[in-house]
């Protein structure tokens, strides 16, 4: 009786082992079975699995930006435009419906079936572009521009953009356009950005231009009295009108003037600091010339008084002794003028 009944229960444990191993052998098949349909599918594209973040550089999305494994996407899938990018610098969530819409304006791809989170983010790469690079464009387009070579301007940049993000990629930055303000005064040029040969940003960049003006400074300090050479004099270029008004501008000739005040060196020579030197004192000697029948004569003759240049003077003729008019043109130098 016992022995009946071990191998009963012998019998019973193999069987269920044997039940054990099919129900296995079952499951592993089935998943064998549903890879294999899953691996196809995958194969010819018809399964596309998105990845859940997502960073791009360009203006669009593609494809093979946000499929999970980009390299099993058939020939050619993968440079598709899906959706457009952010801004630059920027992210943004997606659905994956707007995903799945998107793809059926490609007729091979309507039979495309979708799996990932209901929504996936999307952020886009950029850099900085500084606004000394902004501001260089805009100053070689005013050196460069027809409207503004005869002149020089002087460029105050009122506040744009503080943060202008573009893609990454080769620079292009030049201005394409500009108009006067005419409740500023101010002139907004319209500067656009390109990446990579491609137009990307727009912005209006507003500058304050102020014409400038060539004028006398002096390179050294120099006390009252002193008679100016040309060592003594500097170029520099000031803003016109305003309190620059009276600056001399290096189209006057100011050498041999002499200085009514001290100066010091770099500040501009206004035009009331200077002033024609002394050419004679009374009582001095004057070398006078005069053309007279189309005889030239020169004669001696004492100052009656003091003067300078450009000053007439009356001066004693020693020889006649009559007084005549000498208009004075340099140190104890005239000219009696018919």
């Amino acid at each position: 009786m016992m022995s009946s009944t071990k191998h009963e229960n012998i019998h019973r444990s193999a069987g269920c082992g044997v039940v054990s191993h099919l129900r296995r052998l079952r499951v592993m098949l089935v998943f064998w079975f549903a890879f294999c349909g899953v691996a196809a599918a995958f194969a010819d594209g018809s399964f596309i699995s998105i990845r859940d973040v997502v960073s791009v550089s360009g203006p669009d999305i593609l494809l093979e930006d946000i499929a999970r494994s980009p390299t099993l996407l058939p020939e050619g899938w993968g440079e598709r435009t899906v959706l457009k990018s952010p801004s630059p610098g920027d992210s943004e969530e997606y659905e994956l419906t707007t995903v799945a819409y998107a793809l059926q304006r490609y007729p091979d791809m309507k039979d495309v079936t979708l799996s990932g989170q209901l929504q996936f983010r999307v952020s886009r790469k950029a850099v900085q572009v500084s606004p000394e690079m902004i501001q260089e464009a805009v100053t070689q387009f005013v050196e460069d521009n027809p409207t503004w070579q005869s002149q020089r301007y002087q460029l105050e940049f009122l506040p744009f953009s503080d943060r202008v993000m573009v893609s990454e990629g080769e620079l292009d930055i030049h201005v394409e356009n500009f108009t006067e303000n005419s409740i500023t005064e101010a002139m907004d040029f319209d500067v656009a950005i390109w990446v990579n040969g491609m137009p990307e940003r727009m912005l209006s960049v507003p500058v304050m231009m102020t014409q400038m003006q060539e004028v006398w400074v002096a390179a050294g300090d120099f006390d009252r009295g002193h008679r100016l050479t040309l060592d003594d004099l500097n170029v520099a270029y000031v803003p016109t009108g305003g309190r620059n008004k009276n600056c001399t501008p290096v189209s006057e000739s100011i050498t041999g003037m002499e200085l009514t005040r001290r100066i010091k060196e770099g500040k501009p020579i206004i035009k009331y600091l200077v002033r024609p030197p002394v050419c004679a004192e009374r009582g001095e000697d004057i070398n006078v010339h005069m053309v007279r029948s189309g005889l030239s004569v020169t004669l001696r003759a004492k100052a009656l008084g003091k003067g300078r240049v450009g000053d007439r003077i009356l001066c004693l003729n020693e020889q006649s002794k009559r007084r005549v008019l000498v208009r004075l043109v340099s140190d104890r130098a005239g000219i009696i003028e018919n």
